[in-house]
């Protein structure tokens, strides 16, 4: 266990559903990071869960940092990249 930062990757329908689910089966929880190919769609996202739960949720400016920042390594792929 000890894992309390995650990624997201697609914030559409399933990466919101993704984000629920991590609520409820990680209650370390800290932060999640996500990001989405489509321009302001990961803030619809941050601003739709932000309080919701008892971690920070945080807009990742790069894959890379997404990957990179999140020591558990647990990406989800919630949206098929062109």
């Amino acid at each position: 266990m000890g894992r309390s930062e995650v990624g997201i990757l697609g914030c559409g329908v399933q990466g919101h559903c993704h984000l629920i689910v991590l609520a409820t089966v990680m209650p370390g929880l800290k932060e999640v990071k996500v990001i989405d190919i489509w321009p302001g769609i990961a803030r619809q996202m941050i601003d739709r869960f932000k309080g919701c739960y008892g971690f920070e949720i945080a807009e990742a400016a790069f894959i890379e940092e997404l990957a990179r920042g999140c020591p558990c390594n647990s990406i989800y792929f919630s949206r098929m990249v062109k």
